[in-house]
C-alpha cells in the first residue's frame, strides 16, 4: 500500500517545516519547496522521520518555480497540499486586492481531491 503524498511550500523554516514534520510523523512522503537553499536540511529532516523526500529550490512566485514544483510531483496522486507563503503582507486589504501578490498556484486541477491549508 502506497503512502499519502503531500505538497508543502514555505517548508525550509517555521509554520511550512513544522508542518512538513508534522506531515512526516504521520506517514506522508513529501514534496518540500522554497525558495532558499535550508530546504534542503528540512528535506533531510523528514527523511530522518521516515518520508520519501523530493525537495524543489525555487520561486513559487514565478512561472517557471511552479513548473519545477509540478514537474517535481510526476503525476503523483497528491493527497495534500500545505501552501505557507510566509509572506506577510501590510496596506490595507483594499491595497492589497489591487497591487498585491497574485497567486501563481490557483488550482489543482488533475490531481485527486487534494485538500489545500493555506497560512500567511
Amino acid at each position: 500500500m502506497s503512502r499519502p503524498f503531500a505538497i508543502v511550500t514555505g517548508a525550509s523554516s517555521g509554520i511550512g517545516l513544522e508542518l512538513a514534520t508534522i506531515c512526516a510523523q504521520e506517514g506522508f512522503d513529501l514534496l518540500l519547496a522554497a525558495d532558499r537553499s535550508e530546504i534542503h536540511g528540512a528535506a533531510d529532516r523528514c527523511r530522518s522521520l521516515g518520508a520519501d523526500v523530493i525537495a524543489v529550490e525555487a520561486d513559487l512566485a514565478t512561472t517557471d518555480g511552479v513548473d519545477q514544483l509540478w514537474r517535481a510531483a510526476a503525476g503523483r496522486s497528491i493527497s495534500t497540499i500545505i501552501l505557507d507563503n510566509g509572506v506577510r503582507i501590510s496596506g490595507g486589504l483594499s491595497r492589497t486586492v489591487a497591487h498585491g501578490p497574485r497567486p501563481v498556484i490557483a488550482s489543482p486541477d488533475g490531481f485527486d481531491r487534494p485538500r489545500a491549508i493555506t497560512s500567511s
